[in-house]
């Protein structure tokens, strides 16, 4: 990842108002994020779905009220929900997270429908 400020000095000096920015390894979005925020509309493309879905969120976020909506909502489903941790996880699992953390990373994977979902996508 580069500085915004990289970012944001190149777009300056080879662009106007209006101009469209095309970023085709768009990763964490800094370029598109930069463009939107001076103007410019922007595309940013990535084949990892992963960058796909942190760019998007920055390029298009929700509103405050829907994102505090969908994460009190996730919060009480989670609180009810009887999701248990699989036995069968690799070791490295038992490592890298808590319990309590596994559950929870568990339970948005399976709740969070991000390639569709904006607010979701930004959660």
């Amino acid at each position: 990842m580069f500085p915004e400020e990289f970012a944001r000095e190149a777009i300056l000096a080879h662009s106007e108002m209006g101009d469209l920015v095309l970023d085709p390894f768009s990763g964490r979005g800094t370029t598109v994020f930069q463009a939107l925020l001076l103007d410019r509309p922007a595309i940013g493309l990535d084949i990892n779905p992963v960058a796909a879905c942190v760019s998007g969120a920055k390029a298009d976020p929700p509103s405050l009220p829907r994102a505090l909506a969908r994460v009190r909502d996730l919060a009480s489903q989670y609180r009810t929900s009887r999701l248990a941790v699989p036995s069968d996880l690799p070791v490295f699992f038992d490592y890298c997270f808590s319990y309590e953390t596994l559950k929870q990373v568990l339970f948005l994977r399976r709740e969070l429908d991000w390639g569709q979902s904006k607010v979701d996508r930004f959660i």
